[in-house]
Order: C-alpha cells, then structure tokens, then sequence
C-alpha cells in the first residue's frame, strides 16, 4: 500500500509540475524547476533523454545569462556547469534520429549567446562544449554513412 502512495506522489509531481514551469518561464531556472527536470531526466531513456538533456541545458545557460546580466557571476559559472553536464549526456547518448535536431538546437543556442552583449570569458569557453557536441552529432551521422556504404560494397 505504501509503494503505491509513493508512486501515485511522485506521479503527480511529474504530471504537475509542467503546468508550475509554464508558469515560472520568466523566472531563472530555479531549483524547484531543476529537481523536476532531474527526476524527469532519471525516468528518460534513449532519444527522449537527448531531448530533455538539450531543453534542460538550455533553461541552465538562459540563467545563465540573465545571472551575468545581473552581475553575478558565480551563479552564472554555476548555471554554465550544469549547462555542461547536460550537454555531456547529449554527446553519449546522441543518435542518428536525434542528430539533426542536436545540430540545430547548439546552432540556435551559439547565435544566442554570441548576440548577446556583456557576457563573462566563461561563455566562450562554454561555446566550444557546444561545438564539441555539434561535432559529436554530425560524427554520428558520418559513421552511419560509411557503414552503409561499407555495407553495400559487401554485398555487392
């Protein structure tokens, strides 16, 4: 009886706590808000994690803007390690179905914080993580293709 309690709570949480995100989009990404994408991230497998890993990793390096607009720059470290973290689960687990769209979410991201004016050192050093994962992503699209054609110079 008390593991169904247990499940059906931590259910809820999950089933309400988009709704309290919706709500709190204008607001740093703050801790409520980070142990709900944690619990999410440990309940994802597969595809759904590079996915939440990115929409995570970009809440982080959004604070972690606004954290530097706002002169507080150990936060803003902080938001940017966090920021990493997420982005070295995107580069193990990135897949040939996600690939495409890893490219082009770190493309957005990197325009977003190079037109951003004022921001620390830090920022550039997080940009090349991000072209680390673009490579990691495009990578896995060229060992798909060389495998196929390797493939098919066998069969032939």
């Amino acid at each position: 009886m008390k593991k169904g309690v247990i499940v059906i709570l931590l259910l809820g949480i999950l089933f309400v706590s988009p709704l309290i995100l919706a709500q709190e989009q204008s607001q740093p990404y703050s801790g409520f808000n980070r142990f709900t994408g944690n619990v999410k991230m440990f309940f994802s497998s597969g595809n759904n994690k590079v996915r939440l890993a990115l929409e995570i990793r970009e809440k982080e390096i959004d604070s972690a803007m606004e954290n530097s607009q706002n002169q507080n720059e150990e936060e803003a470290i902080k938001n940017l390690e966090r920021a990493h973290k997420k982005l070295q689960v995107v580069q193990e687990k990135v897949s040939l179905e996600v690939a495409d769209e890893v490219e082009e979410n770190v493309d957005e991201l990197i325009d977003k914080i190079e037109d951003e004016e004022g921001l620390s050192d830090n920022f550039d050093v997080y940009v090349l993580e991000e072209k680390k994962t673009q490579l990691m992503a495009g990578l896995t699209k060229e060992i798909f293709d060389c495998a196929k054609n390797l493939q098919k110079k066998i069969i032939l």
